[in-house]
């Protein structure tokens, strides 16, 4: 969603996936690529290959965009600080897009 308002040109990018939603927003300032993502989790680390399409879907996403600034979110199913094969995944796709993983876990 996003408000009717917005001075910006929203398109809703078919990207093939149950997992994942793309929308770019454009106008004269800025170009922007939202990516929202929710990896599966039922099966865990035998679900590697699954995890590894859904990671190509992404980066495929980004770069049929290479002219936009890029922000992904949502939930990866991983915990970035366990030794776990998705998380080493995941790492990986992040060095090799040059993206920087944000860590919002929050301490009470």
């Amino acid at each position: 969603m996003w408000r009717s308002d917005m001075n910006a040109h929203a398109q809703v990018l078919d990207v093939h996936s149950k997992r994942i939603c793309a929308i770019r927003l454009t106008n004269e300032a800025y170009r922007l690529l939202l990516i929202c993502v929710y990896m599966l989790y039922k099966g865990g680390e035998y679900m590697t290959d699954e995890f590894a399409d859904q990671l190509a879907i992404v980066d495929s996403i980004r770069e049929e965009n290479t002219d936009c600034h890029v922000i992904i979110g949502g939930d990866f199913n991983v915990d970035l600080s366990r030794p776990r094969v998705h998380t080493a995944m995941l790492k990986s796709f992040c060095d090799n897009a040059s993206l920087s993983p944000a860590d919002l876990q929050c301490h009470y």
